[in-house]
């Protein structure tokens, strides 16, 4: 549905006031700005939605095609915990609505604090080690002409476990 606010003023607002729709679709009373995009997407009142898995699908694919993202992501097993975490929630989808990013900014900020954890977490291991902690350097040039150097601390735990931690990944 389309809306001009200039032409169709009084139309915009009896529909506002005596039915409930917005140019995005169906109003609801008290909703919350995850519940309007729900009701607005798919149609259904909240607080849940039925599994539609042509819905579903429908989604998927526009994402996948509008991003370019790679067909063999469905097979990620990062990307199918994500998608079964989702699943299995409560069906109070304003919380997940309110964790999806806006920006690119916060996933930088995301992967920024999850890195800060992770390198207090090796730190902890490697310090935490009685095992003798062995370095691998390896170094090549990708097809862009541009050489790297990496960096990799290599021990076994107390139960024989190998491990192996990416310390450092330089460009030149």
């Amino acid at each position: 549905m389309t809306f001009a606010v200039t032409t169709t003023k009084n139309a915009i607002e009896h529909l506002r006031t005596k039915h409930r729709i917005g140019p995005d679709g169906p109003i609801a009373i008290g909703s919350t700005p995850a519940q309007q995009t729900i009701v607005s997407m798919f149609g259904n009142a909240p607080p849940r939605i039925i599994f539609n898995e042509e819905v579903f699908k429908h989604l998927l694919l526009q994402w996948i095609v509008a991003n370019d993202i790679s067909f063999r992501m469905c097979e990620d097993s990062f990307f199918r915990r994500l998608c079964v975490y989702l699943a299995a929630c409560q069906p109070d989808y304003s919380s997940v609505y309110r964790a999806l990013p806006r920006d690119g900014g916060a996933i930088k900020h995301y992967i920024l604090t999850w890195y800060l954890a992770m390198k207090e977490e090796v730190k902890a291991k490697l310090h935490g080690t009685l095992a003798k902690i062995h370095f691998s350097f390896d170094m090549w040039s990708g097809p862009n002409q541009h050489a790297y150097q990496a960096i990799v601390a290599h021990w076994v735990d107390g139960g024989g476990r190998l491990h192996a931690v990416l310390l450092s990944l330089h460009g030149f």
